[in-house]
């Protein structure tokens, strides 16, 4: 495995609207082409994953509407889940790719399993890592919460900066996030991402959490984030698991982590029971985070195991 692929092609395609879609290439240009779909909504690509990868591959990175390096940024007119999905078609057409593999982390997943879904014709395999499959339940970010349970200091710092201690703990902070003064948007923009990054680490090493937070723009993180949350991420109730029959001859192969304080395992078990010929691993050790320690380790062994559905052409 190399551990350092290198870029092959970057650029931006135009949409049906205001946006224009960034996208990287990594590997070999030849390559088994695989797309990256990130997490979020509202974060962008993360090249860490590269390190999962051998140069048997051709990566693809996309920046989703608002997100990243994709302009505008943070912008969420015409900004939604279906327009995500149209997005990858697009850049598949511009980089002249018919099939390719996709793997999906977190929010990633639930969107790679909706277009799958809606084109299996050209989805070769799925990789899936900390399932999430848009119900309130399966986050303990969002709507129905839940991080609490784990860190209550956390939950109630979050409370002083919301000067409130109302039940409707996220929605209050969705409604500052979009429709705040300057000084709300700022501050609750920035919690909200220490907060999810510091579960993803399992609280491990809170100056690197700092510095991220310093680094990217939490405000355009955050507005996108609460704007498809508040929205039940423009998808209606179970539908990905009431159309698991049309993914049913596509191999999917399923990594989650033990210890995930983001979205629990329960997701991927559950999606794993109604795919019968899915493949689940679990990371006795792992969380949410798929780059570091026993998560990235299987993440290897997975993509490397996925090149038999391309050499039996």
């Amino acid at each position: 495995m190399s551990s350092v692929l290198k870029k092959s092609e970057c650029g931006f395609v135009d949409t049906d609207s205001v946006y224009k879609i960034y996208y990287e290439c990594y590997g070999n240009p030849s390559g088994y082409p695989i797309f990256i779909f990130h997490g979020g909504p509202g974060y962008g690509m993360d090249l860490d994953v590269l390190s999962a990868f051998s140069e048997d591959w051709k990566i693809i990175f996309v920046d989703q509407r608002g997100c990243g390096k994709s302009i505008p940024i943070g912008e969420t007119k015409d900004n939604n889940t279906s327009k995500l999905i149209e997005d990858v078609d697009r850049v598949a057409k511009f980089l002249g790719i018919e099939q390719f593999s996709i793997k999906g982390h977190s929010w990633g997943s639930l969107l790679a399993l909706l277009y799958a879904q809606k084109s299996p014709q050209r989805v070769r395999s799925l990789i899936l890592t900390g399932v999430f499959l848009g119900d309130d339940r399966g986050t303990l970010i969002g709507k129905q919460g839940g991080f609490q349970m784990f860190y209550p200091e956390l939950f109630d710092k979050l409370q002083e900066t919301l000067s409130s201690k109302n039940d409707n703990f996220y929605e209050i902070c969705a409604d500052k996030v979009l429709n705040g003064s300057f000084k709300e948007r700022r501050s609750i923009s920035r919690a909200l991402v220490f907060l999810e990054c510091f579960l993803e680490n399992n609280g491990k090493d809170i100056e690197a959490i700092n510095e991220y937070c310093q680094s990217v723009d939490c405000e355009s993180i955050a507005k996108i984030e609460t704007y498809y949350t508040i929205n039940n991420f423009f998808i209606n109730e179970d539908e990905v698991l009431n159309n698991l029959k049309l993914i049913r001859d596509i191999p999917i192969s399923i990594l989650h982590g033990r210890r995930d304080l983001i979205v629990p395992i329960q997701s991927a078990w559950k999606l794993h029971k109604m795919l019968p010929n899915s493949q689940l691993t679990i990371a006795e050790t792992g969380g949410h985070c798929e780059t570091e320690g026993e998560m990235l380790e299987k993440l290897k062994k997975l993509i490397e195991s996925h090149k038999k559905y391309w050499r039996c052409n």
